[in-house]
């Protein structure tokens, strides 16, 4: 696409034919990378078989994250219990309990249950499947024990070698004796690419800065090493003046610098970051091999379409458009600076001082040119932005940056030759950067210094995007001027055309969102209203349901702020994902039963509602029912009294069956959101209203489990739709079996969040659609 747009620019029509043979060819390219494979000895055709011990080499530098490793396993072969081995193929992303002693390029086997990869299915989400599909895993496996994971062989010939890993490994031996936490983590990212133990709350600092670049091996770390190489090499031939005078020792010390860039890449451990990297600046270099004048932007190009024959799908992840956009905004500021300064190069003392700001002005609009072609990316596939950022890169990129890499550069060339004095080198980049990092913290904690910000649309993303190329492409300016305003008032009108249209409506919109073995319910009143029920979680996991699937698709439907947030108990697969909306979503009021913290988690969501002081309305006030416009929000349970006068368990210790029970209704319509109430609550419930819980719409209570669902409780309900916000092969067998037979039983419909994603419910009153994601 980009080279036909380039093609019409430049009026050479000739080459739109080439383009567009591109373009198909991409597109076909793009198609294959993402369908299932169809090899029968494929793992993605050996799922959910048990009895298999899988064998294969680990493809990458294993992760790890706490108590549990990441694997990616180029699958070899598959052995059944007491049978033949079998040769099979494909990545196999294997996540362990305990961090078991592998390295790249080790042949293990392992007894494993694969699964197919999936998305969550919410709109706005992040494609899980589709990111990993592009990196040609298609299937995972769980195994609870380390030891279950059994080395083979040590050593994969096809690996970078036993000389860099050795060498890889005594560098990250050194950093351990000779730097201390957090400082050790960020070094081990920097300059050996491996993020596994940097400190959370520095990684947090720097994400809000925009400075998370630095946490990797990016251009600029090969980039020096390969700017090294080129000196030390020039240098070394200027020494013999018969070469000099004989051969073009610029041509030759290029050649000689991929070298060190290779070993440099081993060295990184082969991450996708580093591989990147790697690539581009060896098309650099081989670029100066040409006699033709260099042209940076031909030489990106090449760069880009390198990787992409590298790995294809590359081009749809953000670190490759972050990387590629940011070095493409960098080039034409460059050239737009320096074309101005032809065009007025002058004798003139005037003229030349003119020069002399604008070139200073640069080292200023250089990284702020870069900022700004990234920030639609960010907000695209981060939904963040960092207001800091460009103050931030313009202090701390140098000060980190050039502190740090040229230093550890030589200390990690130092390792095998002088590790006594690679290890005082770490030792003194470390006291650098704790004169460095105090003031990042400092700067990171300033209030609204990264905030959420919903996706841009296609259409914005046009319209920025052709406003700051037509600025730095087009010439003369006043034809750049033109086409800039006009960008300019596209991406307005982008922005402030969903806030006039988005007015009052007669709707009811409810989505049950898929959150795993949880429950998140969001309600769009007619009144625009916006009220969350419950923010899924996963218990004694560090995945935030609040942040990955709750956050993204609130931003998605344009909200920026909740007005309610409702807790219907206080277990961590309901509140979990709550503290971090909370803190971003800052709801005006949070509902619950009022029932005190019986664990962290729920002690962690009212703490998090007193910080931002929600107003939190009394279980007798919300059971008086509110009305929204043309629709009505009612508490029926548990009563007021629950706590001195329970109706069943004690609710010190149940807190499934006092769950709130709320009841969403319009014109003819409702819906009952009842949480994990069981067979006592759904007894109380029946008891006390009798017909008059009747609700088109339930969102099963306690995910379908066999002590819910009761024909009593469904015969009262009478449901037309029954959803169950389950977890894909879930523990615990929900929805039961025997669950399902009672509700087919009275003709309901039956949604199911892990087969279907996301369901969504809108109604007037009078007429009710269901949505599904999938």
């Amino acid at each position: 696409m980009a080279g036909v747009i380039w093609a019409v620019v430049r009026r050479r029509v000739s080459l739109v034919p080439l383009g567009v043979a591109v373009m198909i060819l991409g597109a076909a390219h793009t198609a294959a990378v993402f369908t299932p494979p169809q090899a029968p000895d494929h793992a993605y055709h050996i799922t959910g078989r048990e009895g298999l011990v899988f064998g294969g080499y680990v493809l990458e530098p294993p992760r790890y994250d706490e108590d549990r490793t990441r694997l990616v396993i180029g699958t070899r072969e598959v052995i059944r219990l007491n049978g033949p081995a079998n040769s099979a193929n494909g990545k196999i992303q294997l996540t362990v309990i305990g961090q078991p002693d592998l390295t790249k390029g080790d042949y293990v086997r392992f007894p494993a249950v694969l699964r197919r990869i999936e998305s969550f299915g919410n709109p706005g989400g992040f494609d899980y499947q589709h990111f990993m599909a592009g990196q040609g895993v298609w299937v995972s496996a769980f195994i609870k024990n380390s030891r279950l994971v059994v080395p083979i062989r040590d050593w994969n010939p096809n690996d970078t070698g036993p000389p860099a890993k050795g060498w890889r490994a005594r560098a990250f031996a050194i950093l351990d004796t000779s730097t201390s936490p957090p400082v050790r983590g960020l070094l081990q990212a920097m300059l050996l690419g491996s993020s596994d133990n940097m400190d959370e709350g520095l990684e947090k600092s720097f994400r809000k800065l925009g400075l998370s670049h630095l946490m990797a091996v990016s251009g600029l770390h090969v980039g020096l090493a390969a700017l090294a190489g080129f000196l030390v090499a020039r240098w070394f031939l200027r020494l013999w003046p018969g070469i000099a005078l004989k051969t073009d020792i610029r041509r030759i010390s290029a050649l000689i610098a991929v070298a060190p860039v290779l070993l440099y890449a081993a060295l990184a451990g082969g991450r996708p970051s580093s591989t990147r990297a790697t690539i581009m600046v060896l098309v650099f270099l081989l670029a100066q091999l040409s006699r033709r004048r260099p042209d940076t932007l031909t030489a990106l190009a090449a760069a880009a379409w390198a990787l992409l024959i590298y790995q294809g799908a590359a081009v749809f992840t953000a670190s490759f458009q972050l990387s590629f956009v940011a070095a493409g905004f960098l080039i034409l500021a460059a050239q737009r600076v320096m074309l101005q300064e032809n065009v007025e190069e002058s004798t003139d003392d005037s003229m030349m001082s003119k020069n002399l700001v604008r070139r200073r002005l640069g080292y200023i609009l250089f990284p702020a040119a870069a900022l700004v072609g990234t920030i639609p990316l960010v907000a695209v596939h981060f939904n963040r932005l960092a207001w800091l950022s460009l103050p931030a890169n313009l202090v701390f990129t140098p000060l980190i940056a050039l502190g740090v890499i040229p230093a550890g550069l030589v200390a990690l060339a130092l390792v095998p030759v002088w590790p006594f004095m690679s290890g005082v080198i770490f030792w003194l980049i470390e006291k650098w950067l704790w004169l460095v990092l105090p003031s990042v913290d400092l700067m990171a904690s300033t209030p609204g210094a990264e905030m959420l910000v919903p996706p841009p649309g296609p259409v914005f993303l046009v319209a920025y995007y052709g406003f700051f190329l037509a600025l730095l492409v087009i010439r003369p300016i006043k034809k750049a001027a033109l086409v800039a305003f006009v960008a300019l008032a596209l991406a307005v009108g982008a922005v402030v055309w969903p806030a006039i249209t988005t007015r009052a409506t007669p709707f009811l919109e409810v989505t049950v969102l898929d959150v795993g073995q949880g429950q998140s319910v969001f309600a769009r009143l007619p009144d625009r209203t916006s009220l969350l029920v419950d923010g899924g979680g996963f218990p004694y996991s560090t995945f935030d349901t609040g942040e990955s699937l709750v956050a993204p698709f609130l931003l998605n439907q344009g909200i920026r702020r909740l007005d309610i947030i409702a807790l219907s108990h206080g277990q961590a697969d309901h509140a979990g994902g709550l503290p971090f909306l909370f803190a971003h979503f800052s709801p005006k009021e949070f509902w619950s039963s009022g029932a005190p913290a019986q664990n962290m988690v729920h002690r962690t969501v009212l703490d998090a509602s007193d910080q931002r002081g929600s107003r939190r309305p009394s279980l007798a006030e919300l059971c008086q029912g509110r009305s929204f416009g043309p629709c009505q929000v009612s508490i029926l349970a548990p009563p007021v009294d629950f706590q001195t006068n329970p109706f069943g368990p004690d609710p010190r210790r149940d807190l499934n069956e006092y769950s709130m029970v709320i009841r969403i209704s319009i014109g003819q319509h409702s819906m009952l959101v009842p949480g994990d109430i069981e067979s006592a609550g759904e007894s109380y419930l029946v008891k006390r209203y009798g017909p008059a819980l009747r609700s088109d719409v339930l969102v099963a209570p306690h995910h379908g489990g066999k002590t819910s669902l009761t024909k009593d409780f469904l015969k009262a309900v009478a449901p037309r739709v029954v959803i169950f916000s389950v977890g894909r092969d879930n523990r615990f067998n929900m929805p039961d079996p025997e669950v399902l037979e009672r509700v087919r039983e009275i003709g309901a419909q039956i949604y199911r969040t892990d087969q279907q994603g996301a369901v969504t419910i809108k109604t007037d009153g009078r007429e009710l659609a269901v949505t599904t994601f999938r």
